[in-house]
């Protein structure tokens, strides 16, 4: 790079890996999963409407009481939830992703030990398959992909 220039990063104000694309890395550790409630009998199923508006697009299930609210990209009730009951995980029922309000980020439900118990029972009931397995990859290790 030379000198006085700076990175993408630097001069758009992105502050993590994959940003400017839109590939986001999500954390593999989060302080607030004191807050989860593990329980994964009787959960919402994926058809269930946000609790306050009744809208059925792009719910979320809040991981700490088990009720469903729609995205801020709808009328922002999770966020909303987030804020009055300092509830601060949720998952997405339309990707599964795992979002924890108070770091601000996603969180890898695969990996983290706490999670993979919820993810398992969502996957399980949006796809009718269990979760497959992550694949382990270090730092450094090829990725190969088979084109056919």
């Amino acid at each position: 790079m030379a000198s006085g220039s700076t990175t993408a990063g630097e001069e758009t104000g992105y502050d993590f890996v994959g940003e400017i694309s839109g590939w986001v890395e999500a954390y593999i550790e989060c302080p607030h999963l004191h807050h989860l409630n593990g329980v994964t009998q009787s959960l919402p199923q994926f058809d269930a409407l946000c609790s306050v508006c009744k809208n059925p697009n792009e719910n979320w299930l809040c991981l700490c009481c088990h009720e469903v609210f729609c995205s801020r990209f709808i009328n922002g009730h999770m966020l909303a939830h987030f804020k009055d009951a300092n509830h601060p995980l949720a998952a997405g029922f339309r990707d599964l992703s795992v979002w924890c309000f108070e770091c601000d980020h996603y969180l890898d439900a695969q990996v983290i030990s706490q999670l993979r118990p919820i993810f398992e029972a969502l996957h399980l009931m949006k796809f009718g398959d269990p979760a497959p397995p992550r694949a382990e990859l270090r730092s450094g290790d090829p990725i190969t992909l088979q084109l056919s």
